[in-house]
């Protein structure tokens, strides 16, 4: 994974919603720990680029084979997120009850829906709404 936070700051980005790792290769408990720290120096590059960075937790596919990855992935987001202040979007709730990411929101158990994104965007309106208030 290849990031460049100067790309962003060039943007005048004032936030960067990020969520990365259900690509990844290993999806056993140490890969969760590779991808964690690929996530964590995006979210510092990001920092240090001055853009705040909004964790959008590692979503459940639908049938998901995997949770312990995505469990312990999101873990450690939660406990990056609570350390350094920043606000994380979860739709597991939402999209992935269960731990699989429900039929009507995806046509191949992985990519979204038009219906998933609404309830993605509603979340990310409810996150900069709080923002800028």
């Amino acid at each position: 994974m290849r990031f460049s936070g100067e790309q962003v700051a060039k943007l005048r980005s004032k936030y960067a919603f990020v969520m990365a790792g259900i690509n990844d290769e290993d999806k056993s408990i140490e890969g969760a720990n590779v991808s964690f720290e690929d996530y964590k120096e995006i979210l510092d590059t990001l920092q240090e680029a001055g853009v705040e960075p909004i964790i959008q937790l590692t979503l459940y596919r639908e049938n998901e084979s995997t949770p312990e990855f995505i469990d312990t992935l999101n873990s450690y987001l939660r406990k990056y997120a609570s350390e350094h202040n920043l606000s994380i979007i979860d739709l597991n709730p939402l999209l992935c009850p269960n731990k699989s990411l429900l039929p009507k929101y995806s046509q191949d158990g992985v990519h979204l829906t038009d219906a998933a994104y609404k309830v993605w965007a509603s979340e990310i309106r409810k996150i900069l709404k709080k923002k800028n208030s």
